[in-house]
């Protein structure tokens, strides 16, 4: 357990970002729920598909995400507006102003891809702007949620079958977990979340999400005094971390949203980096 820790509240702009971008993805979210859900495989073959998943896989990459170029291209402007007018001295907000969105969308790009890699134009662009592409791929990530929790929704019975509980990757969008939950109704059971789709999915208790280890020794949690209700699980081979909230312990979860419990527990990041340990590990990929 870490003491004497002072819990700083989350900067107040990003928290706003958070706040207006989540509205805005639900937003999107309900305009797709007001329109049909395109199958894009037979109903028998994607349920299948679904149930054997495994470790690996996600619905995107089997073509089970409805989204098209145009759709991400425009969700992806609103969103960057949306983190220009938050953070207008950014270096990404300020490139942002005359990128190219339209030509990283057109003919070649499939909409699948968004959960793995930038589009080659959007990759290139941030190269020569000598811009960090992961912030970049971030708001690609946002411009993909409102499909990908459309789907989530239209597949959760489907998803609940899967018969593996080794899986870090969310299986919607092939992300790593942002967060775990330990249920309070089923024995402190695992289960991992992503906050793009705003799925969960259960996990066995004991094991690194990112590198498999399974080794007792080398795996561990922090806590922080008066404050039981969250942990910090790591692991000391690839030193990747896990923030996690434990329903068990009665701690209110006071927000409802996947991302804004990430961002104000903004805290455990920062005590985790502070203790060596890394929220992107080279085992993850």
């Amino acid at each position: 357990m870490t003491r004497n820790i002072q819990i700083p509240e989350p900067p107040t702009e990003l928290l706003n970002y958070c706040r207006e971008l989540e509205e805005l993805v639900t937003e999107k979210l309900q305009v797709l729920r007001d329109q049909p859900f395109p199958e894009s495989a037979g109903s028998e073959e994607a349920v299948e598909a679904i149930r054997m998943l495994g470790k690996s896989g996600s619905l995107e990459e089997m073509g089970l995400v409805p989204c098209q170029g145009e759709e991400l291209a425009a969700n992806f402007r609103e969103i960057a507006r949306l983190f220009q007018h938050h953070f207008p001295k950014d270096p990404l907000a300020i490139a942002l102003q005359q990128a190219p969105v339209a030509e990283w969308f057109a003919a070649g790009y499939h909409p699948s891809s968004a959960g793995k890699v930038l589009p080659a134009a959007a990759l290139a662009w941030a190269e020569r702007q000598e811009l960090d592409s992961d912030n970049l791929q971030e708001l690609l990530h946002w411009a993909a949620a409102p499909a990908r929790r459309r789907a989530a929704e239209h597949y959760r019975e489907d998803l609940a079958a899967m018969v593996t509980n080794e899986r870090g990757r969310c299986p919607i969008c092939g992300r790593n977990a942002d967060f775990a939950e330990l249920s309070d109704r089923e024995h402190g059971r695992r289960y991992l979340a992503c906050m793009h789709c705003d799925i969960s999915w259960p996990f066995r208790r004991i094991g690194c999400t990112y590198c498999g280890n399974k080794e007792f020794e080398t795996l561990g949690y922090l806590m922080v005094d008066g404050c039981k209700t969250y942990k910090i699980y790591h692991c000391e081979k690839c030193l990747g971390y896990l923030k996690t909230y434990d329903r068990r312990d009665d701690g209110p979860l006071t927000r409802k949203r996947p991302l804004l419990e990430n961002i104000h527990t903004y805290f455990l990041d920062l005590l985790a980096l502070k203790q060596g340990y890394l929220p992107t590990p080279a085992a993850k990929d």
